[in-house]
């Protein structure tokens, strides 16, 4: 007998009419008790693939590779992506107000090197209405060390997928070559590191093939680490057109909470009138105008015209 066909008997045995099955129940239509384990275990394994992505970097410095990242810095990123295309680098996350992903940082891929464990990567960002968030301090000069071994500092004024241009002197600018470039001193400049597995590199082209896994995006200064180091984690205000001027959940619940009063508010003039009489309990309702002075400071609904008129 085969392999197969010992296996299909047993199963028609185990889950014959009227015989049980383990813990289960019996009858050959019940499910077996380990079903939902295996479910389980299949679920788990999908969404472990599901974080993997394919990553290509090319001989050429240029990266390709989607990775999902909760965080850059101290700055949270719902629902939150790294994309990378040739020099291109943009981090997507879902803002306050908003139901899809915006880039809310974008900067260029300065150099990136792989191993067979992970991949890492340089990184600066120069756009993005997040960028006043990743660092809104006193900003001083940034150092750019070259390959040559020497420094250049200044500041950056504007960044493209090959150069780079540093003002060095006020009103004297000073241009790099992004592939000259070996590290960089500035809070706005990040180390994106990407574990990988299955790694291959074609003998032909020397192109680097591999899943990407996980991924963490941290800053390589002194004073980028300090601010990444605090506790609490932040999730900067939206700025993006449609989420301007909204309204926070403290002062919706005040108004829900002054909602319920004013809603309430008449009932209230029941049991005062009865057992004060009709003078005393007037004065009494008058003071309920004192709400409009309230209402003017924390700009609450005002008081209804069923108690205002009192």
């Amino acid at each position: 007998m085969k392999t197969g066909d010992s296996v299909t008997t047993n199963l028609k045995a185990n889950f014959a009419p009227g015989k049980g099955a383990g813990f289960g129940l019996a009858g050959p239509d019940r499910i077996p008790f380990y079903a939902p384990l295996l479910a389980a275990a299949l679920v788990l394994s999908l969404n472990g693939a599901a974080l993997a992505a394919p990553l290509t970097l090319a001989k050429s410095g240029e990266l390709a590779v989607t990775q999902p990242v909760e965080r850059i810095g101290r700055l949270l990123l719902p629902q939150g992506q790294v994309k990378v295309r040739g020099r291109e680098v943009e981090v997507m996350a879902v803002p306050e107000w908003l139901f899809d992903r915006h880039a809310v940082l974008k900067g260029k891929l300065i150099k990136a090197d792989a191993g067979s464990q992970a991949l890492s990567a340089l990184v600066y960002f120069d756009n993005g209405d997040w960028l006043k968030d990743l660092y809104s301090g006193r900003r001083s000069r940034e150092t750019f060390t070259l390959k040559n071994g020497s420094n250049v500092y200044g500041n950056v004024r504007s960044i493209t997928p090959t150069d780079v241009n540093i003002e060095v002197l006020p009103g004297k600018i000073e241009k790099i070559g992004l592939s000259e470039i070996v590290s960089i001193d500035s809070p706005f400049a990040y180390q994106v590191t990407i574990s990988l597995s299955q790694v291959q590199l074609s003998p032909e082209t020397q192109e680097l093939t591999a899943e990407g896994g996980t991924t963490v995006l941290k800053p390589v200064s002194v004073v980028g680490s300090r601010i990444a180091s605090k506790k609490d984690a932040v999730l900067p205000p939206s700025r993006l057109p449609g989420t301007e001027g909204g309204i926070t959940k403290g002062k919706i619940a005040s108004m829900v909470a002054m909602d319920t009063v004013n809603t309430l508010a008449p009932l209230v003039a029941i049991p005062l009138v009865v057992p004060l009489g009709e003078r005393s309990a007037i004065r009494q309702l008058n003071a309920y105008q004192q709400a409009d002075i309230a209402n003017v400071v924390f700009d609450l609904p005002a008081v209804p015209q069923t108690i205002a008129r009192f």
